[in-house]
């Protein structure tokens, strides 16, 4: 059956109800042992992808990422870019080897011409348990680019999916709680007049730690001690330099490697000891603030980005 081929078919439709007397370019897997191969995925504390290979289209990734705040995408990556504005259908239907003649429209999106189709949480998450149940995804969009007008079908099969779907879970179950934005930059305490850190100080700096470990485009780990309202300025500077020793020391013993990524300043503020400090002023004399920076070319902006939940379909 020439459907279950995996180059592109060709055929003349009238179903769908997409469009009708068109040529339709159909992209979806052959029903072989192949066809199990074509979902994947990747896993990390940071983020978790699953993947698919659209025969002679593309890719298509579902991923979410660490953080408090988890939303869930799926993207698309044709080979050949979006060459029109058009708009992209998401359709629950029963694969041909289980043919029940229903379908059911999830969701759509506008395309643009020269982006990926994207798609928010809410969609993903139902084509998702479109899947599990069994169901292919249809995404067909109009293509007029070409000479003649074409319903472009890239197809999601649920051939393969549950294993991988299950490992895509897990991976889920193992994010890290904290994104970069969450610890970037995080603040501790010291006690007055010492060296010696306020324990419930450390839960944030702990967080930070664990995330840098995570993180490979970490490069920087900035160390700003403030320290004022000693006797002189040189107790200042001494009780300053001792709180820095005192912080690098918490990262390197954490296993932090202090000569690739921990930069150390010291802020060595002077106020008179015959000025009454205030509360503010006495938290501001025993405080750290530890800022970490990342290699900008190791980073995927458009992954940190907060998107839109796109694709529910209007009532």
């Amino acid at each position: 059956m020439t459907l279950l081929k995996s180059k592109m078919t060709v055929l003349l439709i009238l179903s769908l109800g997409i469009f009708s007397a068109n040529a339709q370019l159909r992209y979806e897997a052959p029903m072989n042992e192949s066809s199990h191969q074509l979902w994947s995925t990747q896993s990390s504390r940071l983020a978790c992808y699953l993947s698919y290979v659209i025969p002679e289209y593309g890719r298509a990734d579902f991923y979410i990422s660490a953080g408090r705040d988890r939303t869930l995408s799926f993207e698309v990556f044709p080979t050949m870019q979006i060459g029109n504005d058009s708009v992209m259908r998401f359709i629950e239907a029963s694969p041909l080897w289980n043919a029940r003649g229903v379908e059911t429209e999830l969701g759509r999106i506008d395309l643009y011409r020269g982006f990926n189709p994207f798609v928010g949480d809410t969609l993903s998450k139902r084509m998702l348990h479109s899947l599990y149940r069994g169901f292919e995804i249809l995404m067909p969009y109009a293509n007029t680019s070409s000479s003649v007008r074409q319903s472009i079908v890239p197809t999601l099969s649920p051939l393969g999916f549950k294993a991988k779907f299950k490992e895509f879970n897990d991976c889920q179950n193992g994010l890290y709680p904290y994104s970069f934005v969450d610890v970037n930059i995080v603040t501790s305490s010291f006690m007055p007049g010492t060296a010696t850190f306020v324990p419930q100080s450390l839960h944030d700096v702990d967080n930070q730690i664990e995330y840098i470990k995570l993180d490979p485009s970490v490069k920087t780990v900035k160390i700003a001690v403030f320290t004022f309202g000693q006797k002189d300025a040189e107790a200042n500077k001494e009780l300053s330099k001792s709180r820095a020793d005192a912080i690098k020391k918490y990262y390197t013993d954490k296993g932090i490697d202090p000569a690739s990524i921990i930069m150390t300043q010291y802020h060595n503020e002077n106020i008179s000891t015959t000025k009454k400090l205030t509360e503010k002023d006495t938290l501001e004399a025993r405080k750290v603030v530890v800022t970490i920076e990342r290699d900008p070319y190791k980073i995927k902006y458009d992954k940190e980005i907060k998107m839109p939940d796109v694709g529910i379909l209007k009532k």
